[in-house]
């Protein structure tokens, strides 16, 4: 992901190895945001991106150069904001609380790659397991993962550490009261936690929550019946088990 922009931004691209996580998409003010994927079928990102939103939308993964191809999409079918984010005062403040969870219409794939991707999708770490703020200064596997758009609108972009998802932009670089304006996430691990058994409510389980991948089907012993008629025997079955 090329930091190497004019908004001030100095990086390096990532490489398909990393930042699998990461989907991106246009919001309804057609403001581009991204987010990652915290469970097959949830996303996290900021509620500003989404807030007011009727109608279904796609998100993008798989791929880390969204302009050459836009990699795989999963249609939003829920979406689950934090009900302390305040949007009255959003072009006067910092709205507190500004994050969402989408809820997909079908789970990503962690188990094989997908036509269109560039590489094996996967989720990052979240929760009360993350490591703890004492311990982040002497982290060197620290990430800022993102685009880093000219106009400063990388709304979204989060940083990683040992895995786990730590900060979350949510507010745009320019014209906005409280500048950089990251999220620490260790403050939210309840309304993730939460936020994700809940959602396993409002999704389709019969389709959703299935594998996707099947297990090697038994071995099947065919038993023939003998008959009178010795030509029409050999293709008459009476009794079928199942062999472990």
């Amino acid at each position: 992901m090329d930091f190497n922009n004019a908004a001030g931004f100095l990086g390096q691209k990532a490489d398909n190895n990393e930042a699998q996580f990461v989907v991106y998409y246009l919001s309804h003010a057609m403001v581009f945001c991204t987010g990652v994927i915290i469970e097959p079928h949830v996303v996290l990102t900021p509620a500003s991106c989404v807030f007011g939103e009727k109608y279904r939308f796609d998100v993008f993964a798989g791929s880390h150069m969204f302009l050459e191809k836009s990699g795989i999409s999963r249609t939003v079918n829920n979406l689950c904001i934090h009900q302390g984010y305040n949007h009255s005062l959003r072009w006067k403040d910092c709205q507190p609380d500004n994050l969402a969870l989408l809820i997909l219409s079908e789970q990503f794939s962690f188990h094989q790659p997908e036509e269109g991707a560039d590489y094996v999708v996967n989720k990052v770490r979240y929760g009360s397991v993350a490591p703890r703020v004492e311990t982040r200064h002497r982290d060197r596997s620290c990430r800022l993962y993102g685009w880093g758009s000219r106009r400063g609108d990388d709304i979204g972009s989060v940083v990683v550490c040992s895995g786990f998802v730590l900060g979350m932009m949510t507010s745009r670089l320019i014209d906005r009261p409280c500048g950089v304006g990251f999220l620490d996430l260790t403050k939210y691990a309840k309304f993730l936690t939460c936020g994700v058994d809940d959602s396993r409510d409002v999704i389709d389980h019969e389709a959703i929550m299935e594998f996707d991948y099947t297990t090697e089907p038994l071995m099947t012993l065919y038993t023939v019946s003998p008959g009178k008629d010795k030509k029409n025997s050999q293709n008459e079955t009476e009794e079928t088990t199942e062999v472990p």
